[in-house]
């Protein structure tokens, strides 16, 4: 009986230290500071990098949901440039025929009734994007800027802005 009782005593302790913490940060995000309010997009992420060609630039598209259902928000970052992206390098906003940085942040749900769509303010010279770590598998950097919501006039500060994704081929 003893044997027994000691066995079942490991099994419990077993369990009871395997136990998850649930305030472990995900390993991948993109999270941000929305008007000082802290927001993170864990849910769905994608990172996509293409090389250029002969007839494109070379993109980074990211993207991450705060949710899985209807009213979560989501972000998506994009960059087209000609040039390779680099580590360490800081792309600001910016839109013509070869260029492309810029933000886009819904606030869920969507719907043609509330436009919640707020997208880069070019005029805004804080805005960027800095690509801190870049490697065959994954992407880390930080962001920064100031989105507008072209149908009402309002914006959305991005501050603190930090993501760190693998690659999705």
């Amino acid at each position: 009986m003893k044997k027994v009782l000691a066995f079942v005593s490991c099994i419990l302790v077993l369990f009871a230290s395997c136990k998850k913490d649930k305030q472990q940060a995900p390993t991948y995000y993109i999270t941000a500071d929305v008007d000082g309010v802290p927001v993170s997009f864990t849910t769905n992420n994608l990172a996509k990098l293409s090389k250029a060609t002969l007839i494109q630039s070379n993109k980074l598209y990211l993207y991450g949901a705060a949710g899985l259902d209807e009213n979560s928000d989501v972000i998506s970052i994009n960059i087209t440039e000609p040039q390779a992206l680099t580590q360490g390098s800081t792309y600001t906003a910016t839109i013509d025929d070869t260029h492309y940085v810029g933000i886009t942040y819904v606030t869920g749900p969507f719907s043609p009734t509330r436009p919640n769509q707020y997208t880069s303010y070019f005029d805004d010279g804080g805005m960027g994007i800095t690509i801190t770590s870049l490697t065959d598998k994954g992407i880390e950097g930080t962001f920064r800027g100031t989105l507008a919501n072209i149908n009402n006039g309002t914006e959305k500060k991005l501050t603190n802005g930090k993501f760190k994704l693998i690659f999705n081929y």
